[in-house]
């Protein structure tokens, strides 16, 4: 088992990996990997490929999130060329839709009902409204 800090604003890396959760414009957690990883972690079927990691809700519901309309969460492209965003309404959050924990330590937000393409990479933010 790993044993990281928390620290803020640093998201390279597997030490001190965190995903920053703000609700619109306040910062209200920053997860860490050890707490992504104490979370029940599932499995699913995903762009032919198994995914695992803990649900995108239980990591919310872990930064104190229960009610919001829509999400962004942002990070990097494929090939972790370009920062990208991704933004799913409530309705398309469901247990499904999970943070794979890579291979490299840090979470990819992913799931069946998401195209491949979109898939974020090296998540460092999330944004409820």
């Amino acid at each position: 088992m790993l044993l990281l800090g928390c620290s803020y604003g640093t998201n390279s890396g597997s030490s001190g990996y965190t995903i920053d959760i703000f609700s619109h414009d306040t910062q209200i957690a920053s997860l860490s990997l050890d707490q992504l990883l104490n979370l029940p972690q599932v499995n699913v079927s995903a762009a032919g490929r198994t995914e695992e990691g803990p649900t995108l809700l239980s990591a919310l519901d872990l930064a104190g999130v229960t009610n919001f309309s829509q999400l962004t969460a942002t990070g990097m492209t494929q090939g972790r060329i370009a920062e990208a965003e991704l933004t799913l309404t409530r309705d398309e959050i469901d247990d499904e839709v999970i943070l794979d924990i890579t291979n490299s330590g840090t979470a990819k937000l992913c799931g069946p009902n998401i195209s491949f393409d979109s898939w974020i990479r090296d998540v460092n933010k999330l944004v409820v409204q």
